[in-house]
Protein backbone atom coordinates (compact mmCIF):
# COMPACT_ATOMS: atom_id res chain seq x y z
CA UNK A 1 0.00 0.00 0.00
CA UNK A 2 3.03 2.32 -0.07
CA UNK A 3 5.55 3.89 -2.83
CA UNK A 4 8.40 5.39 -2.95
CA UNK A 5 9.18 8.79 -1.26
CA UNK A 6 9.98 12.02 -3.20
CA UNK A 7 12.72 14.31 -1.65
CA UNK A 8 11.47 17.62 0.84
CA UNK A 9 12.60 19.89 -1.85
CA UNK A 10 10.27 17.99 -4.85
CA UNK A 11 7.19 17.84 -1.78
CA UNK A 12 7.70 21.64 -1.70
CA UNK A 13 7.90 22.47 -5.53
CA UNK A 14 5.23 20.42 -5.99
CA UNK A 15 2.66 21.88 -3.26
CA UNK A 16 3.90 24.87 -4.04
CA UNK A 17 3.39 25.39 -7.73
CA UNK A 18 -0.20 23.08 -7.79
CA UNK A 19 -1.78 25.58 -5.07
CA UNK A 20 -0.55 28.74 -6.01
CA UNK A 21 -2.16 27.66 -9.57
CA UNK A 22 -5.35 27.08 -7.43
CA UNK A 23 -5.82 30.21 -5.98
CA UNK A 24 -4.46 32.09 -9.07
CA UNK A 25 -7.34 30.43 -11.02
CA UNK A 26 -9.22 31.46 -7.97
CA UNK A 27 -7.97 34.82 -8.00
CA UNK A 28 -8.84 34.94 -11.95
CA UNK A 29 -12.20 34.05 -11.37
CA UNK A 30 -12.72 37.29 -8.92
CA UNK A 31 -11.24 39.90 -12.17
CA UNK A 32 -13.12 37.97 -15.20
CA UNK A 33 -16.56 37.57 -13.38
CA UNK A 34 -16.29 41.66 -13.24
CA UNK A 35 -15.25 41.46 -16.85
CA UNK A 36 -18.08 38.69 -17.68
CA UNK A 37 -20.65 40.42 -15.96
CA UNK A 38 -22.30 44.13 -15.98
CA UNK A 39 -20.78 46.14 -13.16
CA UNK A 40 -19.35 45.07 -9.69
CA UNK A 41 -22.55 43.54 -8.79
CA UNK A 42 -22.06 39.74 -9.45
CA UNK A 43 -18.03 40.32 -7.67
CA UNK A 44 -19.75 41.45 -4.99
CA UNK A 45 -22.04 38.26 -4.63
CA UNK A 46 -19.21 36.12 -5.57
CA UNK A 47 -16.96 37.86 -2.75
CA UNK A 48 -19.51 37.32 -0.42
CA UNK A 49 -19.99 33.60 -1.02
CA UNK A 50 -16.20 33.29 -0.87
CA UNK A 51 -15.89 34.63 2.90
CA UNK A 52 -18.81 33.43 4.51
CA UNK A 53 -18.02 29.78 2.99
CA UNK A 54 -14.56 30.58 4.16
CA UNK A 55 -16.03 30.46 7.77
CA UNK A 56 -18.07 27.73 7.36
CA UNK A 57 -15.49 25.26 5.49
CA UNK A 58 -13.41 25.54 8.78
CA UNK A 59 -16.18 23.64 10.45
CA UNK A 60 -15.47 20.88 7.85
CA UNK A 61 -12.04 20.72 7.80
CA UNK A 62 -11.98 20.65 11.80
CA UNK A 63 -8.12 21.51 12.31
CA UNK A 64 -7.08 17.58 11.23
CA UNK A 65 -4.78 18.15 8.94
CA UNK A 66 -1.84 19.95 10.62
CA UNK A 67 -2.77 17.75 13.31
CA UNK A 68 -2.97 14.59 11.10
CA UNK A 69 0.51 15.33 9.82
CA UNK A 70 1.90 15.74 12.98
CA UNK A 71 0.27 12.25 14.28
CA UNK A 72 3.67 10.37 13.72
CA UNK A 73 2.85 7.59 15.78
CA UNK A 74 -0.31 6.92 14.76
CA UNK A 75 -3.16 7.45 17.47
CA UNK A 76 -5.46 7.36 14.74
CA UNK A 77 -5.97 5.62 11.39
CA UNK A 78 -6.36 7.00 7.90
CA UNK A 79 -9.92 5.27 7.79
CA UNK A 80 -10.93 7.02 11.29
CA UNK A 81 -9.53 10.82 10.04
CA UNK A 82 -11.76 9.95 6.55
CA UNK A 83 -14.92 8.69 8.60
CA UNK A 84 -14.37 12.11 11.08
CA UNK A 85 -14.06 14.10 7.88
CA UNK A 86 -17.64 13.22 6.37
CA UNK A 87 -19.24 13.55 9.50
CA UNK A 88 -17.71 17.25 9.76
CA UNK A 89 -18.44 18.25 6.11
CA UNK A 90 -22.01 17.32 6.49
CA UNK A 91 -22.10 19.15 9.60
CA UNK A 92 -20.67 22.11 7.83
CA UNK A 93 -23.06 22.51 5.06
CA UNK A 94 -26.37 22.08 7.55
CA UNK A 95 -24.43 25.24 9.67
CA UNK A 96 -24.18 27.24 6.41
CA UNK A 97 -27.50 26.48 5.15
CA UNK A 98 -28.90 27.88 8.72
CA UNK A 99 -27.11 31.00 8.11
CA UNK A 100 -27.91 31.64 5.07
CA UNK A 101 -31.75 31.07 5.74
CA UNK A 102 -31.36 33.30 9.37
CA UNK A 103 -30.18 36.42 7.37
CA UNK A 104 -32.03 38.51 4.97
CA UNK A 105 -29.75 37.61 1.43
CA UNK A 106 -32.02 37.41 -1.39
CA UNK A 107 -32.48 34.46 -3.39
CA UNK A 108 -29.39 34.97 -6.00
CA UNK A 109 -27.27 35.52 -3.23
CA UNK A 110 -28.57 32.93 -0.75
CA UNK A 111 -27.87 30.29 -4.29
CA UNK A 112 -24.74 31.36 -4.96
CA UNK A 113 -23.68 31.18 -1.25
CA UNK A 114 -25.05 27.44 -1.11
CA UNK A 115 -23.80 26.84 -4.34
CA UNK A 116 -19.86 28.09 -3.66
CA UNK A 117 -20.00 25.96 -0.26
CA UNK A 118 -20.20 22.42 -2.31
CA UNK A 119 -17.04 23.74 -3.75
CA UNK A 120 -15.33 24.26 -0.45
CA UNK A 121 -16.94 20.28 0.58
CA UNK A 122 -14.63 19.44 -2.33
CA UNK A 123 -11.98 20.99 -1.12
CA UNK A 124 -12.20 19.93 2.77
CA UNK A 125 -13.07 16.20 1.52
CA UNK A 126 -9.94 16.20 -0.55
CA UNK A 127 -7.85 17.49 2.00
CA UNK A 128 -7.85 14.77 4.34
CA UNK A 129 -6.71 12.58 1.65
CA UNK A 130 -4.03 15.28 0.78
CA UNK A 131 -2.63 14.82 4.43
CA UNK A 132 -2.13 11.16 4.08
CA UNK A 133 -0.34 11.73 0.64
CA UNK A 134 1.47 14.72 2.73
CA UNK A 135 2.52 12.00 5.21
CA UNK A 136 3.85 10.01 2.64
CA UNK A 137 5.97 12.32 1.36
CA UNK A 138 3.74 11.92 -1.98
CA UNK A 139 3.21 16.05 -1.91
CA UNK A 140 3.08 15.58 -5.95
CA UNK A 141 -0.08 13.92 -6.12
CA UNK A 142 -1.41 16.84 -3.99
CA UNK A 143 0.04 19.42 -6.66
CA UNK A 144 -1.20 17.90 -9.47
CA UNK A 145 -4.87 17.31 -7.82
CA UNK A 146 -4.53 21.59 -7.24
CA UNK A 147 -3.88 22.65 -10.60
CA UNK A 148 -5.91 20.01 -12.30
CA UNK A 149 -8.73 21.77 -10.24
CA UNK A 150 -7.90 24.93 -10.50
CA UNK A 151 -7.27 25.20 -14.18
CA UNK A 152 -10.82 23.20 -14.55
CA UNK A 153 -12.87 25.25 -12.47
CA UNK A 154 -11.16 28.46 -14.22
CA UNK A 155 -12.23 26.89 -17.61
CA UNK A 156 -16.02 26.01 -16.45
CA UNK A 157 -16.07 29.46 -14.95
CA UNK A 158 -15.46 31.23 -18.20
CA UNK A 159 -17.48 29.27 -20.52
CA UNK A 160 -20.51 28.46 -18.66
CA UNK A 161 -20.59 32.62 -17.05
CA UNK A 162 -20.06 33.64 -21.01
CA UNK A 163 -22.40 31.29 -21.99
CA UNK A 164 -25.17 31.03 -19.47
CA UNK A 165 -24.38 34.78 -17.99
CA UNK A 166 -25.41 32.91 -14.45
CA UNK A 167 -23.29 33.05 -11.88
CA UNK A 168 -25.49 30.97 -9.89
CA UNK A 169 -25.27 27.34 -12.64
CA UNK A 170 -21.40 28.99 -13.25
CA UNK A 171 -20.63 27.92 -9.67
CA UNK A 172 -22.77 24.68 -9.54
CA UNK A 173 -20.37 23.54 -12.58
CA UNK A 174 -17.10 24.74 -10.79
CA UNK A 175 -18.71 22.53 -8.01
CA UNK A 176 -19.54 19.58 -10.01
CA UNK A 177 -16.15 19.54 -12.13
CA UNK A 178 -14.36 19.62 -8.31
CA UNK A 179 -15.99 16.82 -7.21
CA UNK A 180 -14.98 14.58 -10.59
CA UNK A 181 -11.11 15.50 -10.00
CA UNK A 182 -11.71 14.37 -6.12
CA UNK A 183 -13.08 11.26 -7.52
CA UNK A 184 -11.21 10.22 -10.45
CA UNK A 185 -7.97 11.52 -9.48
CA UNK A 186 -7.25 12.15 -6.13
CA UNK A 187 -8.84 9.04 -4.33
CA UNK A 188 -7.08 6.15 -6.91
CA UNK A 189 -3.86 7.57 -5.79
CA UNK A 190 -4.14 7.97 -2.18
CA UNK A 191 -5.36 4.47 -2.25
CA UNK A 192 -1.66 3.27 -3.29
CA UNK A 193 -0.80 4.95 -0.14
CA UNK A 194 -3.04 3.36 2.77
CA UNK A 195 -6.03 1.87 3.47
CA UNK A 196 -8.38 4.64 2.87
CA UNK A 197 -11.99 3.08 3.13
CA UNK A 198 -14.07 5.03 6.16
CA UNK A 199 -14.03 3.55 9.41
CA UNK A 200 -16.83 5.26 11.77
CA UNK A 201 -15.30 4.19 14.89
CA UNK A 202 -17.94 5.99 17.31
CA UNK A 203 -15.55 6.05 20.25
CA UNK A 204 -12.75 7.32 17.83
CA UNK A 205 -14.41 9.67 16.05
CA UNK A 206 -15.60 11.29 19.35
CA UNK A 207 -12.34 11.62 20.87
CA UNK A 208 -10.97 12.88 17.75
CA UNK A 209 -13.11 15.71 17.60
CA UNK A 210 -12.93 16.57 21.20
CA UNK A 211 -9.19 16.66 20.83
CA UNK A 212 -9.21 19.00 17.42
CA UNK A 213 -12.14 21.06 19.02
CA UNK A 214 -9.70 23.63 19.91
CA UNK A 215 -8.60 23.78 16.61
CA UNK A 216 -11.60 24.34 14.27
CA UNK A 217 -12.43 27.12 17.00
CA UNK A 218 -9.15 27.95 15.95
CA UNK A 219 -10.12 27.79 12.21
CA UNK A 220 -13.43 28.93 12.45
CA UNK A 221 -12.55 32.43 14.31
CA UNK A 222 -9.78 33.03 12.26
CA UNK A 223 -11.38 33.19 8.53
CA UNK A 224 -13.99 34.97 10.37
CA UNK A 225 -11.93 37.50 11.38
CA UNK A 226 -10.79 37.38 7.71
CA UNK A 227 -14.31 37.54 6.42
CA UNK A 228 -16.23 39.48 9.49
CA UNK A 229 -14.99 43.70 7.86
CA UNK A 230 -16.09 42.29 4.73
CA UNK A 231 -19.40 41.00 5.69
CA UNK A 232 -20.16 44.72 7.48
CA UNK A 233 -19.02 46.55 4.12
CA UNK A 234 -21.62 44.75 2.76
CA UNK A 235 -24.02 45.33 5.05
CA UNK A 236 -23.37 48.60 6.28
CA UNK A 237 -22.47 50.16 2.63
CA UNK A 238 -23.38 48.04 -0.44
CA UNK A 239 -22.44 44.99 -2.62
CA UNK A 240 -20.98 47.48 -4.82
CA UNK A 241 -18.55 48.59 -2.90
CA UNK A 242 -17.78 45.13 -1.57
CA UNK A 243 -17.46 44.25 -5.04
CA UNK A 244 -14.71 47.28 -5.34
CA UNK A 245 -12.74 45.82 -2.29
CA UNK A 246 -12.95 42.45 -3.80
CA UNK A 247 -11.65 43.60 -7.14
CA UNK A 248 -8.47 45.60 -5.63
CA UNK A 249 -7.67 43.21 -2.81
CA UNK A 250 -7.50 40.09 -5.95
CA UNK A 251 -3.61 40.53 -6.06
CA UNK A 252 -3.38 39.67 -2.11
CA UNK A 253 -4.28 36.21 -2.29
CA UNK A 254 -0.46 35.88 -3.97
CA UNK A 255 0.84 36.64 -0.40
CA UNK A 256 -0.99 34.65 1.83
CA UNK A 257 -1.48 31.27 -0.27
CA UNK A 258 2.61 31.41 -1.71
CA UNK A 259 3.40 32.15 1.95
CA UNK A 260 1.24 29.56 3.11
CA UNK A 261 2.03 26.74 1.04
CA UNK A 262 5.80 27.14 0.72
CA UNK A 263 5.38 26.70 4.39
CA UNK A 264 3.16 24.25 4.92
CA UNK A 265 5.08 21.16 4.09
CA UNK A 266 7.65 21.69 7.01
CA UNK A 267 4.27 20.56 9.38
CA UNK A 268 6.17 17.24 9.28
CA UNK A 269 9.58 19.39 10.44
CA UNK A 270 8.43 20.63 13.23
CA UNK A 271 6.78 18.22 14.88
CA UNK A 272 9.69 16.02 14.43
CA UNK A 273 12.21 19.02 15.74
CA UNK A 274 9.58 19.60 18.87
CA UNK A 275 9.83 15.57 19.18
CA UNK A 276 13.60 15.88 19.54
CA UNK A 277 13.70 18.76 21.99
CA UNK A 278 15.47 20.64 18.71
CA UNK A 279 15.74 23.93 19.72
CA UNK A 280 17.85 25.01 16.84
CA UNK A 281 16.19 23.06 13.95
CA UNK A 282 13.09 24.83 15.44
CA UNK A 283 14.46 27.99 15.53
CA UNK A 284 15.89 27.43 11.65
CA UNK A 285 12.53 26.04 10.61
CA UNK A 286 10.73 29.83 11.70
CA UNK A 287 13.62 31.81 10.33
CA UNK A 288 13.17 30.27 7.05
CA UNK A 289 9.50 30.38 7.06
CA UNK A 290 9.30 33.87 7.95
CA UNK A 291 11.98 35.03 5.30
CA UNK A 292 9.45 33.38 2.90
CA UNK A 293 6.48 35.68 4.03
CA UNK A 294 8.87 38.69 3.74
CA UNK A 295 9.77 37.81 0.67
CA UNK A 296 7.01 37.03 -0.79
CA UNK A 297 5.38 40.65 0.39
CA UNK A 298 8.34 43.15 -0.43
CA UNK A 299 8.08 41.48 -4.28
CA UNK A 300 4.46 42.21 -3.69
CA UNK A 301 4.53 45.56 -2.55
CA UNK A 302 7.33 46.60 -6.06
CA UNK A 303 5.11 45.08 -7.96
CA UNK A 304 2.55 47.22 -6.65
CA UNK A 305 4.28 49.97 -7.07
CA UNK A 306 5.17 49.36 -10.52
CA UNK A 307 2.36 47.96 -12.23
CA UNK A 308 -0.63 47.78 -9.44
CA UNK A 309 -2.39 50.88 -10.90
CA UNK A 310 -1.96 49.86 -14.57
CA UNK A 311 -2.79 46.22 -13.79
CA UNK A 312 -5.92 47.17 -11.99
CA UNK A 313 -7.14 49.44 -14.60
CA UNK A 314 -6.46 46.92 -16.97
CA UNK A 315 -8.46 44.71 -15.29
CA UNK A 316 -11.36 46.29 -14.06
CA UNK A 317 -11.48 49.30 -16.23
CA UNK A 318 -11.12 53.19 -15.35
CA UNK A 319 -13.60 53.04 -12.72
CA UNK A 320 -10.98 51.48 -10.26
CA UNK A 321 -8.36 53.69 -10.85
CA UNK A 322 -9.52 55.71 -8.04
CA UNK A 323 -9.17 53.17 -5.32
CA UNK A 324 -6.01 52.05 -6.06
CA UNK A 325 -3.68 53.27 -3.21
CA UNK A 326 -5.94 50.77 -1.14
CA UNK A 327 -3.78 48.61 -2.60
CA UNK A 328 -1.19 48.85 -0.26
CA UNK A 329 -3.13 48.69 3.02
CA UNK A 330 -4.70 45.34 1.92
CA UNK A 331 -0.89 43.43 1.30
CA UNK A 332 -0.17 44.76 4.49
CA UNK A 333 -3.18 42.86 5.87
CA UNK A 334 -2.43 39.70 3.91
CA UNK A 335 1.33 39.84 5.34
CA UNK A 336 -0.07 39.47 9.01
CA UNK A 337 -2.65 37.07 8.01
CA UNK A 338 0.13 35.11 6.54
CA UNK A 339 2.27 35.07 9.78
CA UNK A 340 -0.58 34.82 11.62
CA UNK A 341 -0.89 31.32 10.02
CA UNK A 342 2.22 30.81 10.29
CA UNK A 343 2.38 31.23 14.37
CA UNK A 344 -0.89 28.78 14.36
CA UNK A 345 0.67 26.11 12.17
CA UNK A 346 3.67 25.89 15.13
CA UNK A 347 1.02 26.42 17.89
CA UNK A 348 -0.51 23.69 17.20
CA UNK A 349 2.32 21.38 16.20
CA UNK A 350 3.40 21.96 20.36
CA UNK A 351 -0.21 21.77 21.36
CA UNK A 352 -0.67 25.44 22.45
CA UNK A 353 -3.82 25.57 21.87
CA UNK A 354 -5.22 28.01 24.55
CA UNK A 355 -3.13 30.34 23.38
CA UNK A 356 -4.24 29.96 19.73
CA UNK A 357 -7.90 30.39 20.46
CA UNK A 358 -7.54 33.42 23.22
CA UNK A 359 -5.34 35.61 20.68
CA UNK A 360 -8.23 34.38 18.20
CA UNK A 361 -11.33 35.74 20.52
CA UNK A 362 -9.63 38.75 21.12
CA UNK A 363 -8.55 39.04 17.42
CA UNK A 364 -12.30 38.58 16.33
CA UNK A 365 -13.37 41.32 18.69
CA UNK A 366 -11.50 43.77 18.13
CA UNK A 367 -11.84 43.77 14.49
CA UNK A 368 -16.17 43.79 14.70
CA UNK A 369 -15.59 46.87 17.33
CA UNK A 370 -13.28 48.22 14.58
CA UNK A 371 -15.34 47.19 11.79
CA UNK A 372 -19.03 48.73 13.41
CA UNK A 373 -16.66 51.88 14.06
CA UNK A 374 -14.85 52.41 10.89
CA UNK A 375 -16.59 51.08 8.18
CA UNK A 376 -19.85 53.38 8.01
CA UNK A 377 -17.69 56.96 8.16
CA UNK A 378 -14.96 55.45 6.57
CA UNK A 379 -15.82 53.38 4.19
CA UNK A 380 -13.00 51.29 2.02
CA UNK A 381 -9.99 52.12 4.18
CA UNK A 382 -11.84 51.51 7.39
CA UNK A 383 -12.30 47.54 6.50
CA UNK A 384 -8.53 47.31 6.08
CA UNK A 385 -8.43 49.17 9.32
CA UNK A 386 -10.74 47.23 11.04
CA UNK A 387 -9.23 43.94 9.60
CA UNK A 388 -5.53 44.67 10.52
CA UNK A 389 -5.78 46.19 14.25
CA UNK A 390 -7.55 42.47 14.58
CA UNK A 391 -4.93 40.71 13.17
CA UNK A 392 -1.97 42.29 15.51
CA UNK A 393 -4.26 41.77 18.59
CA UNK A 394 -4.83 38.11 17.55
CA UNK A 395 -1.15 37.65 16.30
CA UNK A 396 0.55 39.59 19.66
CA UNK A 397 -1.66 38.09 22.10
CA UNK A 398 -1.09 34.35 21.21
CA UNK A 399 2.68 35.11 20.68
CA UNK A 400 2.83 36.66 24.69
CA UNK A 401 0.57 33.43 25.85
CA UNK A 402 2.74 30.61 24.35
CA UNK A 403 6.00 31.86 25.44
CA UNK A 404 6.07 29.31 28.40
CA UNK A 405 5.13 26.46 26.28
CA UNK A 406 8.21 27.41 24.53
CA UNK A 407 10.46 27.69 27.88
CA UNK A 408 8.91 24.25 28.58
CA UNK A 409 9.76 22.74 25.31
CA UNK A 410 13.28 23.98 24.60
CA UNK A 411 14.03 24.78 27.85
CA UNK A 412 15.08 28.33 28.93
CA UNK A 413 18.19 29.26 27.43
Amino acid sequence: MSEQQISLQKNILYNSIGNITYFFCQWLTTILVVRLSVGFSDAGVLSLAMSLTGSFVCIANYGLRNYQVSDLKPLYTDGVYVATRMITCLASLVICAVFVWANPYNEDQALCIIAYMFIRLAEAGVDVFHGIDQKAMRMDYIGISFGLRGVGTLVVFIASLYVLQNLFLSIVLMAVFSFFVVLCYDIPHTRRLADIRPQFDTRQIRKLLLLCFPMVMHSFLNSTLQAAPRYFLESLQSREMLGIYASVATPSMIIQMASSYIFSPLVGSFARSVENRDRADFAKLIRKCILAILCVTALAFIAAALLGNWGLTLLFGSQIGEYVWLLYPILLSAALAAGSWLWATVLIVVRDLKALVWGDVFGLATTIILSLLCIRPLGLIGTTIALIGGQIVQVVLSLLMSMHTFKRIFGQS
